[in-house]
């Protein structure tokens, strides 16, 4: 069945049936306008440009600092006061906390991503030995290098 004839049926249907044909000419008309296949002059002499959002390219922060630490100095602070359930153990667990939040909200001003740039530092090994496959004779590290 031919689209105008679709369009004829569904408005001979009554009122929803012309709501759903409005909404379908608003679709087709949208999709019509970005279906055109030749170059539009100065379109094509640029490169395309894409928006990536603010959201999407920022670290996760919470406070200023990095959130997993933060909110694990947070535990450990909160287990530390009610674990000793007393108030000088309460003002050490706030002290606690709040000079791990100026630490860490200084390390994020510093980098956002310190945390994740030192675990990766810590996994890489000491010395890599040249060698040209899975076969290949393990060359020993050098003493001085341990």
């Amino acid at each position: 069945m031919p689209l105008p004839e679709v369009f004829q049926t569904l408005h001979r249907v009554g009122h929803f049936a012309s709501l759903v044909l409005l909404v379908l000419r608003a679709m087709m008309a949208e999709a019509f306008r970005y279906s055109s296949w030749e170059p539009r002059g100065s379109d094509m002499e640029k490169p395309r440009e894409i928006v990536i959002h603010q959201s999407c390219n920022r670290p996760n922060l919470l406070l200023g600092c990095d959130r997993e630490l933060l909110l694990l100095c947070g535990m450990l602070a909160a287990m530390l006061i009610f674990a000793l359930v007393t108030w000088w153990g309460l003002a050490i667990g706030i002290a606690l906390w709040l000079l791990a939040v100026a630490v860490l909200s200084r390390m994020g001003k510093a980098d956002p991503l310190m945390r994740l740039t030192y675990v990766r530092h810590v996994r890489y090994r000491p010395f890599y030995p040249a060698k040209s496959g899975i076969e290949a004779a393990s060359v020993g590290t050098p003493r001085r290098w341990r």
